[in-house]
């Protein structure tokens, strides 16, 4: 699976991953990230596109790390990304994979 795209039918990006935490400035762990994607012009009034530019990452970029936990396996997806201001960022994606063969969104940050 290493060096090929995820495997899942579905990715689901949930609307609080994005809106209160990746784009949360305030948030502990996430606050980091927000300034991450809201320098290049995501906004939380506007979840849909960061959730869009993830997703279209995650399906033409292959994976890079599977790791198995508890919840299962975790796949990391890494590549660069557009963002609104025209430039592109290198962003790691991790995913979980779910039992109905979806994938569900965990978090994503910058990759040097």
């Amino acid at each position: 699976m290493i060096g090929s795209r995820v495997p899942f039918r579905n990715v689901l990006v949930p609307h609080e991953k994005i809106v209160h935490y990746l784009l949360d400035l305030a948030h502990p762990d996430g606050g980091s990230k927000a300034t991450f994607f809201s320098a290049p012009g995501f906004r939380p009034d506007d979840p849909k596109a960061l959730a869009d530019a993830l997703l279209e990452r995650v399906a033409t970029n292959p994976v890079v790390s599977i790791r198995h936990g508890r919840s299962g396996a975790q796949l990391a997806v890494e590549g660069r990304m557009p963002m609104p201001d025209g430039t592109s960022r290198n962003v790691l994606s991790v995913l979980r994979h779910q039992e109905t063969g979806d994938g569900v969104f965990v978090t994503a940050y910058p990759q040097s």
